[in-house]
């Protein structure tokens, strides 16, 4: 799991993101524009540059988890990256 604030002036609180690796590949939520999606993963080191590329040019699709992930599993995965994001300076 990785969390950060980038820095963009979206909100008083500026734009807050965490990532983490899921079975599925890579789950992301931005709490200040409340967006999330998930992408594949290539299975190195998760960094922030790639989570803000795939982010920046919309190469994710929309939510924190594919279709066919359990409501509980994409729920669990929401409110970590929501305790994530809520946390980064």
């Amino acid at each position: 799991m990785i969390s950060w604030n980038t820095g963009r002036a979206y909100t008083k609180n500026n734009q807050r993101i965490a990532a983490m690796i899921t079975e599925w590949g890579v789950s992301f939520l931005d709490e200040d524009r409340m967006i999330d999606g998930h992408f594949p993963f290539a299975g190195r080191e998760l960094a922030k540059e790639e989570v803000m590329f795939a982010y920046d040019h919309f190469m994710y699709q929309h939510g924190v988890a594919p279709i066919g992930v359990t409501w509980e599993r994409m729920n669990e995965v929401r409110s970590l990256l929501m305790e994530a994001a809520k946390a980064a300076v």
